[in-house]
């Protein structure tokens, strides 16, 4: 179905998910589109769950145990219900215009500018990205790794021929926090596990590896 799909993990994010969810609801092209929904998957976190406050088009679906974000990306991607995925945090903030400016473009994926508020400098980065449904489900998803899975599933993709759209534009605020990947000791940027992560990138590329059985995580749908 023409349309997007806004996937949204959350973990011990409830200082910050109401303030994600109000910049998010005020996009811009949402003014004159209705077909768009949010899937938000509690990661097995009591604390964001009571916090989180949806309005428009947006479903909860709680994870019974901690699986991490790209579990839960993968779960509510395949549970989406429209041709287009945007994959986006929920401890952050996005500018109006991000949605409309992303759409305009007709890349398979589409990766746009984000701002790290923990860096002191080469502040701007990429991240997060829009891809086409069929392309997502093509190559299986993301690789069930705790971090820097959506640099794998980029390069994978990249190496097999899938092309991808760069918007030199900051459209998006990433927010640092003590729950955040790229600050938490083992997850952040130099950190082992990304060390050894990205070693077995270089190794599924030598082995041109495309598709990777996707790993789902076990949920339940919550009304609030």
């Amino acid at each position: 179905m023409d349309g997007l799909s806004i996937i949204v993990p959350a973990w011990k994010t409830e200082k910050f998910i109401n303030e994600f969810l109000e910049t998010l609801y005020n996009q811009t092209w949402f003014e004159k589109n209705n077909n768009w929904e949010v899937l938000i998957g509690i990661d097995n976190c009591e604390n964001t769950l009571n916090a989180v406050n949806p309005l428009h088009n947006t479903e909860i679906f709680w994870f019974k145990e901690h699986y991490g974000p790209y579990i839960i990306r993968n779960t509510l991607a395949y549970l989406s219900k429209y041709d287009k995925l945007l994959f986006l945090d929920s401890d952050d903030i996005c500018y109006p215009q991000l949605i409309e400016i992303l759409l305009n473009y007709k890349s398979d994926i589409i990766k746009f500018y984000l701002y790290y508020e923990e860096r002191k400098t080469d502040n701007i980065s990429y991240g997060q990205f829009l891809v086409k449904k069929s392309v997502f489900k093509e190559f299986g998803g993301f690789f069930p790794w705790i971090c820097s899975a959506d640099s794998e599933f980029l390069n994978r993709t990249k190496h097999n021929g899938i092309k991808i759209k760069t918007v030199n534009k900051v459209l998006y605020f990433k927010r640092a926090h003590e729950n955040a990947l790229t600050i938490r000791e083992e997850t952040k940027h130099g950190s082992k596990i990304r060390k050894e992560f990205k070693l077995m990138m270089k190794e599924n590329l030598k082995n041109n590896i495309k598709y990777i059985e996707p790993v789902f995580g076990k949920y339940r749908k919550i009304e609030k």
